[in-house]
């Protein structure tokens, strides 16, 4: 996969609010919002920084959450619109040269403190 997967588990504390979350809201539907949250930033920050050519490259970055993983990637399914080849096959050359996805991982880590954080305080105040 070409991307970034983000594990909201990594963060300090993260085992001891998933708990809290699970005692005052009975699930993890709070991190998974978050995880959301942080996906659609990172997807926003991948196209902003995408070299472009016919659109496609840049509007193939998607976000994905699983529990407490964040994958932001290359749509699979995403093809070139003027050459019909599937995105996949020449984004690793575009990741090279590039490096969209090391700086996306790099934007996703210095926003996500302050998200989850939010989130503590949130359940801080129940």
């Amino acid at each position: 996969m070409i991307g970034i997967e983000f594990n909201a588990q990594d963060y300090a504390d993260a085992q001891s609010w998933l708990e809290k979350i699970a005692v005052t809201i009975g699930s993890s539907e709070a991190w998974e919002d978050r995880l959301d949250r942080l996906g659609v930033a990172g997807v926003e920050y991948a196209r902003s920084i995408s070299p472009v050519v016919t659109g496609s490259y840049r509007e193939s970055h998607m976000a994905s959450v699983s529990g407490l993983i964040l994958e932001i990637g290359i749509d699979p399914g995403a093809v070139n619109s003027r050459t019909g080849i599937a995105v996949s096959k020449y984004a690793g050359f575009v990741e090279e040269m590039h490096s969209v996805y090391g700086q996306t991982e790099d934007y996703v880590d210095r926003i996500a403190a302050d998200v989850l954080e939010s989130l503590a305080q949130e359940i801080d105040a129940i």
